[in-house]
């Protein structure tokens, strides 16, 4: 029996509730769980081919466009619990923006003021999402509104962060809509390696004067 990682036993996980194509497991996944655990699509039908062959899961007959629902197994069950019930473990956390604040004496002021306003721009967005599901849960004990919560908290925690950035004012410019990147940026990179070619220019140009020189001078002696 095959080891089964930690994608798979998301998609049993979903496969709880009924059965359902690859299709169906991509949207729920991304429209729940998306935001925090990171799922491809050709991962999920690469797991589900696993999973049947491992006898966690059933496909049905294959309809229009060649789509198959999946029913969950009583051994997919039991796998599942056996995984659900392991201690989580650490968190690995992934932040782009981070490593290109990290590094942003390589950037032009310009491109990383757009870089922070575009992901202010998503993350407001994102909050206002939560907010809107947040509105319409009933019972906020549930695991799922738990969840929910930690997104809630996270948005305006990352929105905070931004917006407390020394020389950061895009906190009224990016509501609403993404701003536009800015045309061409110059990034320090390129004057420095402008710098460093003017400077070996400049000695290149200066070698070849000595030389020249010396030749003239050799040339005078000899003639001497």
């Amino acid at each position: 029996m095959a080891k089964l990682n930690d994608t798979a036993c998301t998609l049993l996980g979903f496969l709880h509730d009924r059965p359902m194509t690859g299709w169906d497991l991509s949207e729920v996944v991304q429209l729940t769980v998306g935001n925090f655990w990171n799922v491809t699509r050709s991962q999920i039908y690469r797991e589900l081919k696993t999973l049947e062959q491992e006898g966690f899961v059933t496909g049905g007959e294959r309809g229009p466009r060649d789509k198959r629902a999946y029913t969950i197994t009583e051994s997919g069950r039991a796998a599942f619990a056996e995984w659900i019930s392991r201690e989580p473990g650490p968190e690995i956390a992934r932040f782009p923006l981070l490593i290109s604040v990290w590094f942003g004496d390589h950037l032009s002021e310009d491109e990383m003021d757009w870089f922070l306003r575009l992901h202010r721009a998503r993350h407001e967005k994102r909050l206002e999402f939560y907010r809107q599901i947040h509105s319409e849960v009933e019972d906020h004990s549930t695991p799922s509104a738990r969840a929910l919560r930690f997104g809630l908290f996270y948005e305006e925690a990352v929105m905070r962060w931004l917006d407390s950035l020394p020389n950061f004012g895009g906190k009224e410019e990016t509501r609403g809509s993404e701003p536009p990147r800015p045309a061409q940026p110059r990034r320090p990179g390129d004057f420095r390696a402008a710098r460093t070619g003017i400077r070996d220019t400049a000695q290149s140009d200066k070698g070849g004067k000595t030389k020249r020189a010396g030749k003239k001078s050799a040339g005078g002696r000899k003639g001497r």
